[in-house]
């Protein structure tokens, strides 16, 4: 598949064909154009679909059609230009917003692995402190709770 191409769903090529079934017109058996001010850009816009989508199936049901809508290769390029320009803002709108949400979603990660880090380190405050009182209370002669400590084997009965 080429670079620019893009696949769609079956259902877009029958949305692309209902559409030129609406803007083109039928001159003989053989020729066919647009109406006025209707050429592939256009619908490609109206349908929010790939104007190159729109060209092949166009070509594939009407062959090449002259310029299409009375419009000069000017006005075709004008309307070009206007499409990929909104197409552009489109992209820089969804570019900012996709740099937003990797923003927020590193924040929660940082914060994830300070609470992490923070759990850990009180896990560890923890053991030790129980470690010294398992070793108080068998030094100050209670029962054997040795057990009790992580660091320490159980004793043997």
């Amino acid at each position: 598949m080429a670079k620019n191409q893009h696949r769609i769903h079956r259902l877009d090529y029958i949305r692309i064909n209902d559409k030129l079934r609406e803007v083109i017109e039928r001159l003989d058996d053989t020729t066919c154009k647009y109406k006025d001010a209707w050429d592939d850009t256009r619908v490609a816009r109206e349908l929010k679909l790939p104007l190159n989508s729109v060209g092949n199936l166009r070509r594939e049901a009407y062959g090449n059609l002259p310029n299409g809508g009375g419009r000069t290769d000017t006005g075709r390029l004008k309307s070009d230009v206007e499409g990929m320009l909104k197409l552009l803002e489109e992209e820089r709108a969804a570019k900012e917003e996709l740099q937003q949400t990797v923003s927020e979603q590193q924040t929660m990660i940082l914060n994830l692995a300070n609470a992490v880090e923070k759990v850990t380190r009180n896990f560890d405050d923890l053991n030790s402190k129980v470690s010294k009182l398992v070793a108080s209370l068998v030094i100050k002669g209670y029962h054997d709770l040795r057990h009790l400590d992580a660091k320490q084997p159980p004793a043997a009965h």
